[in-house]
């Protein structure tokens, strides 16, 4: 075998060459080109709290491509935010949102990157709380970060620590089911947890200080003062939403009471605030009711009763008549009184009752007033109206005056006797003397004063002849009955006119003779 010579050798590697360059040229066949049609990034959609790292992957969908020429560049859209490295590990950095490229020849696949931060607590509101059985209460949870901000979107769960007393929903209602506790729900977010203490307590209960409230008041006077009742909590949790009314009458009348609540709640007591109004209201008794009221008593409606005696007009001075009057023994009296108020207005349709200081001497029919003398004496009759009294006086037996004929012989003696009673004697005349134009001589001495119950009397002269005058003053401290003087006569020869005169505020008195 010859050599081949060197030429030859050339032309042969020459040759080969162009039939490799042939292969490979963009004029040959589709099925030997590397084409991608796209890319895809994993995992997509990723959060991480700053500071964590991920690891990327970029899958190219190709075709005709050695694997050495599908090695994708690797980018992010916020570097602030999320930074990745030629290998595709991502390194969160602060909290926002940044897009992740990876392009192989040309075409690029890409992934989100939230960067959130952590949740440092949990916050339920409300913190504690008190449930009657049966009672439910929202609570809500507040996610938060190191800083105390509050982080949205965040999945939390929930639980209670004895579901036999009260249980949590998925939402954070809380259903209380037993009297007990307190009994923790706990609300969880990233392995961080918040709590509320919730106790369940029997349901409020209204308790009142009064259930029956009374006034009295006069009719065309002022209105009655306020009157109070206190609402307090007979109950466990709290007595909330109180309200008062509407005020049920009992008759024809209406409106005259107000009934006012200033506050809905009892922490610790309310008051019921009582007022009637009497301006339209005519004597007689009128009865109302107020319902108290509150959502979640156990007890609701209380009643608070409530009377009202409208009394007529007071009499402020009862007038007996005859004021005072003599009245023989058996014989009888029927008394009259008027009535008036205190600017002296006349009261009618009023009942009088009727009374004697002494049934013996003078006794009186309680509901008419007929007067009956009974023994000889002196006696009060009364008549009471409302409690207030005005009375007359009866003198009982039998009198003469002292202004008619007397006849005697010389020497013979006549006395009289002045009797007092019930009253002060400010001063007392009395006169001796003949008829007008008798030629008849009197003479008369009067005796010692006897003295009677503390009063004293005194005589200006003790003696004198016909005509003259004998007179003195009375100075009476208590009301008496008794004998406080006489005078006798001497002798006369005419028959002596006696003229016995006397006053007595607020009295009188008799003479009589002996």
């Amino acid at each position: 075998m010859i050599a081949p010579t060197t030429r030859q050798a050339r032309l042969a590697v020459a040759l080969a060459f162009l039939s490799v360059l042939a292969s490979c040229s963009t004029d040959g066949p589709a099925a030997s080109r590397c084409t991608v049609s796209s890319v895809r990034v994993d995992p997509s959609g990723v959060s991480l709290a700053p500071g964590a790292t991920l690891a990327l992957t970029a899958t190219p969908t190709a075709q005709g491509c050695a694997a050495s020429a599908l090695t994708p560049a690797w980018s992010s859209s916020d570097v602030t935010v999320a930074q990745v490295s030629a290998t595709g590990a991502v390194t969160a950095l602060a909290p926002g949102l940044a897009t992740v490229r990876a392009t192989i020849l040309g075409v690029s696949g890409t992934t989100d990157i939230a960067v959130v931060a952590p949740v440092a607590s949990v916050l339920v509101t409300p913190a504690a709380a008190t449930l009657s059985p049966g009672a439910t209460l929202q609570l809500t949870a507040a996610t938060l970060d190191a800083q105390g901000g509050v982080l949205t979107g965040r999945s939390v769960s929930w639980s209670a620590s004895n579901a036999t007393l009260a249980t949590v929903s998925p939402t954070g209602l809380v259903t209380a089911v037993a009297t007990g506790g307190p009994v923790t729900i706990t609300a969880t977010s990233e392995q961080r947890s918040g709590t509320a203490s919730i106790t369940i307590a029997p349901p409020p209960s209204i308790q009142l200080s009064s259930a029956a409230v009374a006034f009295t008041a006069v009719a065309g006077g002022a209105n009655p003062a306020v009157r109070s009742v206190i609402i307090t909590n007979g109950g466990g949790g709290a007595l909330a939403g109180l309200t008062a009314g509407p005020v049920s009458y009992t008759g024809a009348a209406t409106g005259w009471l107000q009934a006012t609540l200033p506050s809905s709640s009892a922490a610790p007591t309310a008051t019921l605030l009582l007022q009637p109004l009497i301006a339209t209201l005519a004597p007689g008794a009128y009865s109302a009711s107020v319902p108290v009221s509150a959502p979640a008593a156990s007890n609701s409606p209380q009643l608070v009763t409530v009377t009202l005696t409208v009394q007529a007009t007071p009499p402020a001075a009862v007038v007996v008549t005859p004021a005072t009057f003599l009245l023989a023994l058996g014989a009888k009296q029927a008394m009259t009184v008027v009535v008036r108020d205190a600017a002296g207005a006349i009261i009618t349709g009023r009942t009088v009752l009727w009374s004697s200081s002494n049934p013996a001497v003078a006794a009186v029919d309680p509901a008419t007033g007929l007067v009956t003398a009974a023994s000889i004496g002196v006696a009060s009759i009364i008549a009471t109206v409302d409690g207030v009294s005005g009375n007359a006086f009866v003198y009982t037996g039998t009198t003469s005056a002292f202004d008619g004929s007397w006849r005697g012989s010389a020497g013979s003696g006549r006395t009289f006797a002045m009797t007092v009673s019930l009253g002060r004697v400010v001063a007392v005349t009395i006169a001796l003397g003949t008829p007008i134009g008798s030629p008849c001589a009197l003479s008369y001495t009067a005796s010692p004063l006897t003295l009677i119950s503390g009063n004293a009397f005194s005589f200006t002269t003790s003696g004198g002849t016909a005509s003259a005058t004998v007179s003195g003053n009375f100075l009476s401290t208590q009301s008496a009955q008794g004998t406080y003087g006489t005078v006798t006569f001497d002798r006369y020869l005419c028959p002596p006119n006696l003229l016995v005169t006397g006053t007595v505020p607020g009295g009188s008195w008799t003479a009589a003779k002996q």
